[in-house]
């Protein structure tokens, strides 16, 4: 069987050089795929970036009140904002991390007892993906819980915030999916993507709601004399 050189190049973000390897692969060999750690660790850094982004915005935007005022000085304002945005880092690329390595476990596990043609049911529409993301963020407010962080009922407006993100995430999938079969190609994928993300968000929005009406107590207004 003839031999084809394929070359592949390595480098470091360091020195940013890169070298040619030079691989002989025989006709019919498949090109070496990504490690999954390695695909994850980078999905978590972007996570991380993400967050810590988000983060930074949203506690610039508290605190340059606070600074206007002068009830912060600037030393304070610029501590406030890095704080809270490697905090955010943190917790993002560690839920990203968590839950992908969780998906890909159960996935590897239902593989392997049970095929796959099975696996194909649990990973339609990213439900898997979704689901070990919820146990990572239902862990989390669980141990918020015991640790005293929250309360009962905040607790349970994060139940219902949790699993409206991932009914949201499922359902915004599925309806992508449908939306971007009409585009030949990669019309499915990139559709189940946007729809998951959308759906992920308003289903988050529409759980909290729904928990803060049914478990949240607004105090009543004392009657007047």
């Amino acid at each position: 069987m003839p031999k084809r050189v394929r070359n592949y190049t390595t480098g470091s973000q360091k020195s940013l050089l890169h070298k040619v390897i030079n691989v002989d692969i025989m006709d019919g060999d498949e090109v070496p795929e990504i490690p999954i750690g390695f695909e994850i660790g980078l999905q978590a850094c972007a996570s991380a970036i993400v967050s810590g982004i988000n983060g930074m915005a949203k506690e610039g935007g508290k605190s340059l009140e606070a600074y206007r005022s002068g009830k912060i000085d600037q030393k304070q304002f610029t501590y406030r904002i890095i704080h809270k945005g490697t905090e955010s880092a943190i917790k993002g690329g560690a839920r990203t991390a968590s839950g992908l390595a969780l998906s890909e476990g159960a996935k590897h596990y239902i593989s392997k007892k049970f095929g796959q043609a099975v696996l194909k049911r649990f990973t339609r529409h990213n439900a898997l993906t979704a689901f070990a993301f919820f146990i990572v963020d239902q862990s989390a407010d669980t141990y918020k819980l015991y640790s005293g962080k929250i309360d009962s009922a905040k607790y349970k407006v994060n139940t219902a915030e949790n699993l409206g993100t991932t009914g949201g995430a499922i359902g915004g999938a599925a309806a992508g999916a449908m939306i971007g079969s009409v585009v030949p190609g990669m019309g499915t994928a990139i559709g189940a993507m946007i729809g998951s993300m959308f759906g992920a968000m308003s289903g988050a929005a529409s759980g909290k709601s729904l928990g803060e009406a049914l478990f949240v107590e607004v105090p009543q207004n004392e009657e007047v004399k």
